[in-house]
């Protein structure tokens, strides 16, 4: 559709070219379930396509993450949906850390993901806990997740190679009868600015009935 390819070009070109004033930090992969949260007054931008088949199907989003303390950050994310062409309405995160360690960078988050006014339309909201142990360039997360009916644990690697970053991660799905798995990369693009960045990742399931997807996102650091 016709529009749905011009969102994708905007959401591009704004990432690009907004004005920033500071470096983009390099992210711990599933940045939602890490302990780890944007910094004090920092405003994060984001745009991305999934490109999936079967259980995985293809939409956009963009939203926003900004830190309102050093411990604390609200998110907002917008999908395009795929029948009407409209934005469909936005659902919110957030997430609490508690330092325990601040050299190694153990520390525990609690938070919420997938929170809504269209609980039919989106999902339910899904609370969760998380802990985080930096071991010195890989790091470390597991936690449970309080979604109703589908209760959870995940696990998540992820670690540096130079400029990029690499992660891995693992979630229950379908009630614990199924784990959903996912392969990450984050690379900067600082040949278009110091603030831009690459994010990608590829999520299958156990179950063999459903195909896996491709999520490219672009990230920028406004302030």
């Amino acid at each position: 559709m016709k529009l749905k390819r011009y969102f994708r070009i905007a959401a591009i070109l704004i990432a690009v070219n907004v004005l920033s004033l500071s470096l983009i930090a390099k992210p711990s992969f599933a940045s939602t379930y890490c302990a780890g949260v944007v910094g004090d007054k920092e405003l994060y931008f984001f745009a991305g396509t999934e490109i999936g088949e079967g259980e995985y199907e293809e939409f956009s989003y963009s939203g926003l993450t900004y830190g309102l303390l050093d411990t604390f950050e609200l998110g907002i994310c917008w999908t395009l949906a795929d029948s009407d062409d409209v934005l469909e309405s936005p659902v919110f995160d957030g997430k609490v850390n508690f330092s325990l360690d601040d050299e190694s960078a153990t520390a525990i988050a609690v938070g919420f993901d997938n929170l809504s006014g269209d609980s039919d339309k989106n999902g339910v909201a899904i609370p969760y806990v998380v802990y985080t142990q930096d071991f010195g360039g890989i790091r470390g997360h597991a936690g449970y997740t309080f979604e109703r009916d589908n209760e959870a644990i995940f696990f998540v690697l992820d670690g540096d190679v130079g400029d990029t970053c690499l992660g891995a991660d693992w979630a229950q799905i379908n009630e614990g009868s199924d784990w959903e798995s996912s392969v990450s990369i984050w690379y900067p693009l600082e040949f278009i600015d110091e603030s831009c960045a690459l994010y990608s990742y590829y999520t299958f399931s156990s179950d063999s009935d459903e195909n896996g997807s491709l999520t490219i996102e672009i990230e920028y650091t406004i302030s």
